[in-house]
């Protein structure tokens, strides 16, 4: 209409001749036109992509920092509840040590259930999603031994002050406690 164009499709005549092509009608029509050959194509596709892993990326490291406080608090807690407990263990004998590592095997035990929980949970919803928008999810048992993992190292560093709290805890003072 009018003689304008809103857009030409062209093909080569092999792929070894898009470069060429590509080349040809940019330097014939200047910056009047935008040509979008595969390789542009892709690199807008890449750059979407990795937007989008940044965005994901942010949520999971926030997620895990939400989860860190969460178990700070639950653990610090527990010695709170549990403080005669931890008094009459050192009064019978058992040493700091003893105590510390409790609590960090407490601490490891939650890591590991929420880690299979959370990695079948993601599972779950990459696969549902990923039916939505017809894209292929394909989970992976390395992955999901690398967040069960994540999940551990998280719980661990996370419960280190509470159990290093409870091992410190003085045991005729730990008896006394209401």
């Amino acid at each position: 209409m009018s003689g304008e164009f809103d857009f030409v499709i062209a093909k080569a005549a092999s792929i070894d001749d898009v470069d060429a092509a590509v080349d040809g009608i940019e330097d014939r029509l200047g910056d009047r036109v935008t040509v979008i050959s595969p390789e542009s194509a892709m690199e807008t596709v890449g750059s979407v992509l990795g937007t989008i892993q940044s965005v994901l990326g942010g949520i999971a490291g926030i997620s895990l920092l939400v989860a860190g406080v969460g178990i700070i608090n639950t653990m610090t807690v527990s010695v709170m509840e549990r403080t005669r407990e931890i008094g009459t263990l050192k009064a019978v004998g058992a040493k700091s040590g003893d105590v510390m590592f409790m609590f960090l095997s407490e601490a490891m035990v939650t890591g590991v259930v929420g880690g299979a929980i959370g990695a079948a949970f993601g599972f779950f919803l990459g696969s549902v999603i990923g039916r939505l928008i017809e894209l292929s999810v394909t989970p992976s048992v390395t992955l999901g031994l690398f967040v069960v993992g994540f999940a551990v190292v998280t719980s661990i560093l996370s419960g280190l002050y509470p159990a290093w709290r409870a091992s410190n805890l003085n045991p005729v003072e730990a008896l006394r406690h209401e």
